[in-house]
């Protein structure tokens, strides 16, 4: 389940193995001291509490963002890695949302699950709000070296289930009312009364640790939408996050079998429909779908693609890539901006934050809030964000939303990527978008010199003026190809195998693929059988495959290729047919990323120099 989850507070999955009818989860090693251990020697200070405790909730928001509720958060499963950040472990009892429970109770364990939500123990479907009792539970552990539930009365076991399943909850008290307000809706026997998802939770300590103001509440016109409620025929999984706009809400279709986003918008909604209709125009992978556009309760509501991943500031805030992956990741965004603008759409707020990655740094443009779409209505002239900001948005010109606004930004986001900061740094908001008006940015290769040659591309998009820009995101995919070129050789020969049935498109394959195995070469089948005979008999570095294919599809040729393999060799999709949502499946057998035919020859390239790289 947690192949696909994104945090450093989560355990990363490396490998399944199996033995007969033995699974075995390989998990990257984190460290062996665990939170009750730590705490058995000396209570943390309160402010240690709080950060440990923030640190857990967003890697236990991560996972609700997959639709995983782990369901079993207590102190022995929060191990602390080599540099003292809480891992969450144990993610046995853990289910995929609307998962039922076969052992509710908990009652034959030897160690009782003293931190676990009052509903678990009596059958009730559990959903986000267990893991929000149990993230809680362990802050009140935390600050009193204390379990939630005092069980000192209890003569047995069964009385010992009546207390945590119905007894009185702890209270806090000596710490700011913000805390004690925290814990006492945390540890709410009715999961209505808590908070309705760790976003709230991830909100309120670190409105703590800033100690600015009080605990979060929704604005007079804002619902709050619980998990399970029923928004026009899709179920409410839990919050994913919020702005100014509004919140973002994980949810199913039951009628299709997919997830999706739920983003309600406050206010005007003529920019969400703005936004509608501007994805609405296009379809390519490195591009957000939307599905649908509703009104319920009062609120516009736009129906996304759900994007497994997290964005990329938070994934820069675990460090800099390598460089194949930085080149990947570049040629992907351009992609993405290739396709809008090719429909008339201008982003207009490109930044780290609406980029989205999955684990194999796939990469979607998200959040057209602020894009400009043909016949509709823009954004308010001062609607940006400063540190991506073109000179001429800076100074508000009237055509200054334009396709090279958004190659600036691209280009300062380039420059972050590539560098680990932005070209103006540590600056207020106001002397960055002067510092953008006034100041040559710094030259790339000045901070990180093996990334000369990228520097042309980076310096080129920064350009003061939107005449001296590439002309556009293709001229920019060139100047990054040209780059390319020089930064990322492949160092040993390689071997590729493609297995599609049609014929124009493998002789495009073999062309493009043949320069980049290093002598490798390239082998071809037209047919399932074909295909999967030459994978089992040849070592491949890698398999391009189509699904739709004579005499075995592509889902069962890659079924059947983990289930004789021991190691199976990394599968790139290209298809016609596949959709995103397909993309949790696909995923799961091995599948690292997938492109739409017609094919994009520039992605094929910088994603095939990538996986090698992942493979040294």
């Amino acid at each position: 389940m947690l192949g696909g989850a994104l945090h450093p507070g989560l355990p990363r999955l490396l490998d399944v193995v199996s033995d007969g009818d033995t699974l075995c989860l390989v998990y990257e090693h984190v460290g062996t001291e665990t939170l009750a251990a730590r705490v058995a020697v000396a209570l943390p200070t309160t402010r240690q509490a709080v950060q440990w405790t923030k640190h857990v909730a967003e890697a236990v928001q991560a996972a609700h963002a997959q639709g995983i509720v782990h369901r079993d958060l207590r102190p022995e499963v929060i191990v602390f890695g080599g540099d003292d950040i809480p891992v969450v472990h144990g993610f046995g009892r853990a289910r995929l949302r609307d998962a039922k429970d076969a052992d509710s109770s908990g009652a034959d364990r030897l160690d009782l699950p003293t931190y676990r939500a009052p509903e678990l123990f009596v059958g009730d479907e559990a959903d986000v709000r267990a893991d929000v009792y149990g993230v809680v539970a362990l802050l009140h552990f935390l600050l009193t070296g204390l379990p939630p539930v005092d069980l000192a009365s209890a003569r047995d076991t069964a009385e010992t289930i009546e207390l945590l399943s119905r007894g009185e909850r702890r209270r806090l008290a000596g710490h700011s009312p913000r805390l004690v307000e925290l814990v006492a809706r945390g540890l709410a026997s009715d999961p209505a009364r808590r908070p309705p998802s760790m976003v709230e939770v991830v909100d309120a300590l670190t409105r703590e640790l800033g100690r600015d103001t009080e605990f979060p509440t929704a604005k007079p016109d804002e619902q709050v939408w619980l998990p399970g409620t029923e928004v026009e025929g899709y179920r409410i999984q839990t919050e994913l996050g919020r702005g100014g706009f509004g919140r973002v809400y994980l949810a199913t279709d039951p009628a299709l079998g997919r997830d999706v986003s739920l983003k309600f918008v406050l206010g005007d909604p003529t920019r969400a429909r703005s936004e509608a209709r501007a994805l609405a125009r296009i379809r390519h992978s490195n591009v957000i779908r939307v599905f649908d556009l509703l009104e319920h309760a009062g609120s516009t509501v736009l129906v996304v693609e759900h994007v497994l991943g997290e964005s990329l500031d938070r994934r820069l805030a675990e460090g800099r890539p390598e460089l194949p992956v930085v080149l990947s990741v570049l040629d992907q965004v351009l992609a993405g901006l290739e396709a809008i603008h090719e429909a008339g759409v201008v982003h207009g707020d490109l930044k780290p934050a609406n980029v989205m990655v999955d684990p194999h740094w796939n990469v979607k443009l998200i959040d057209f809030g602020l894009a400009s779409v043909p016949g509709e209505e823009g954004p308010a002239p001062g609607s940006l964000t400063p540190g991506y900001a073109a000179p001429e948005r800076v100074m508000r010109d009237a055509n200054a939303l334009s396709v090279a606004a958004d190659l600036y930004a691209f280009g300062v986001l380039a420059f972050e990527l590539a560098s680990g900061r932005p070209p103006f740094a540590d600056r207020t908001p106001l002397a960055t978008m002067k510092a953008h008006l006034d100041e040559r940015p710094p030259f790339l290769s000045d901070i990180a010199p093996t990334l000369a040659p990228l520097g042309a591309l980076v310096g080129s998009c920064l350009e003061k003026s939107p005449a001296r820009r590439p002309s556009s995101a293709t001229h920019a995919r060139e100047l990054l190809r040209e780059a390319s070129a020089r930064l990322v050789a492949t160092r040993r020969p390689r071997r590729v195998l493609v297995v599609d049935d049609n014929v124009a498109w493998t002789r495009l394959l073999v062309e493009v693929l043949t320069p980049l195995t290093d002598g490798g070469g390239v082998e071809v089948a037209h047919d399932g059988e074909t295909g999967l005979a030459l994978a089992r008999a040849g070592a491949f570095d890698l398999v391009t495959l189509d699904l739709q294919l004579p005499k075995r599809n592509g889902i069962e040729l890659l079924a059947e290729l983990n289930a004789t393999c021991e190691r199976p060799p990394p599968v790139v999709l290209l298809s016609g047919e596949a959709s995103t949502d397909d993309w949790r499946v696909l995923s799961s057998l091995g599948v690292k990323a997938f492109l739409f035919k017609p094919v994009d020859v520039l992605l094929v390239e910088s994603l095939v120099l990538r996986l090698f790289a992942e493979s040294e």
